[in-house]
């Protein structure tokens, strides 16, 4: 796939007694030493026991090295032009693409790496296989060479991007993902059947009820905090109603974030959808929070996921992780749409219930 230096054959150029000057001399050498170079890493890139793709930002295959051409089964030229997704598993398919897409967009200011880390089942050539982690790291714009033959048609070829380095990982690995798993979904069903009764059962106030909640998410979602905002009558305040950290086990309130401050934030809240901003400093529709709000609490990572009434969004729920780099998964967004529904029922039995308690001092 890539092109290679072609070395010339003629009796004149290769005469071992040509006579050149000190500084052609030099030349050659520093040509000679380069192109040793460039053999070495390519040997090393070859041989290293690993799969490495280098994708373009669509996902096709540049180039596959020696080694994992030999582990999936596959001629590089075979796979060379072609969707990496056609070798994963169907399963598999359709979530990484998403994630993909997602990774390669470029970031405002320029070239900077990111890395990102997926798990999935490589289809090897003769229908083998290969559980694998995936690392994916993007690559700075660089100029390649590459040649164009009858069989590939290239010429609509972009730029490489990405490399992906596949470690191939054992089948317990996967059971103890799927042991995992299992063991969140019980911590969700207790946690669930304990807001229930709370509700139902224990009648707790509406503060005492929301703390429960922001405790609940904080210890089945392993996040360093959460917290349950609302909106203010016109939408262009968002009012903490409490607020729990891992760390202090403390509740606090009465912070607010505005949209004069965070205008791009709060038009994303518009759209009712979960927010999953894993790197929230830099994440366009979360990034103005950073200078108000993330600054000294050192967050990384934010899920928020709206909180409706009567079929229109009053707040949201939000779960913050600090210095960690990891992705909400849809398990933990799909428990944190719970919260939220708990959320929005405490707040329609609090309104319920001031409703009723005027209509009884106006009979008195």
């Amino acid at each position: 796939m890539f092109a290679n230096k072609n070395h010339s054959s003629n009796s004149e150029t290769n005469n071992s007694h040509a006579i050149c000057t000190g500084d052609e001399l030099g030349k050659g050498i520093n040509s000679c030493s380069r192109e040793i170079e460039l053999d070495w890493y390519r040997t090393l890139y070859d041989n290293f026991p690993g799969i490495y793709f280098v994708l373009d930002a669509l996902g096709r295959v540049f180039s596959l090295n020696q080694f994992g051409a030999s582990r999936v089964g596959y001629r590089a030229e075979e796979l060379v032009c072609h969707s990496i997704f056609n070798i994963f598993h169907s399963q598999d398919q359709g979530k990484l693409q998403a994630e993909f897409a997602d990774f390669v967009q470029p970031e405002d200011g320029g070239y900077h790496q990111k890395v990102n880390v997926w798990e999935g089942c490589l289809i090897c050539k003769d229908g083998r296989s290969i559980w694998i982690k995936a690392t994916a790291l993007t690559m700075p714009a660089t100029d390649w060479e590459i040649l164009k033959n009858s069989h590939q048609a290239v010429e609509n070829f972009q730029r490489p991007s990405v490399l992906l380095v596949c470690e191939e990982i054992t089948v317990p690995t996967i059971v103890a993902a799927q042991a995992n798993s299992q063991n969140f979904w019980r911590s969700q069903t207790q946690a669930i059947a304990k807001l229930a009764k709370s509700q139902a059962v224990e009648h707790k106030t509406l503060a005492e009820f929301i703390r429960e909640i922001t405790e609940t998410a904080v210890n089945i979602l392993n996040c360093d905090r959460a917290s349950i905002w609302l909106y203010n009558e016109d939408r262009t305040q968002l009012q903490c109603l409490d607020l729990y950290e891992q760390n202090t086990q403390l509740h606090s309130v009465q912070i607010i974030v505005t949209a004069a401050d965070c205008p791009a934030y709060f038009q994303a809240l518009k759209s009712e959808s979960a927010i999953a901003a894993v790197a929230a400093t830099n994440d366009p529709r979360t990034r103005e929070l950073a200078g108000i709000y993330f600054a000294d609490r050192g967050i990384t990572s934010l899920l928020n996921v709206p909180i409706m009434l009567a079929g229109k969004m009053v707040g949201i729920i939000s779960a913050e992780r600090a210095g960690s780099g990891k992705h909400w998964t849809e398990s933990e967004q799909e428990f944190t749409e719970i919260l939220a529904d708990f959320g929005s029922i405490s707040l329609a039995n609090s309104e319920k219930l001031n409703l009723e308690l005027m209509r009884r001092e106006q009979q008195q």
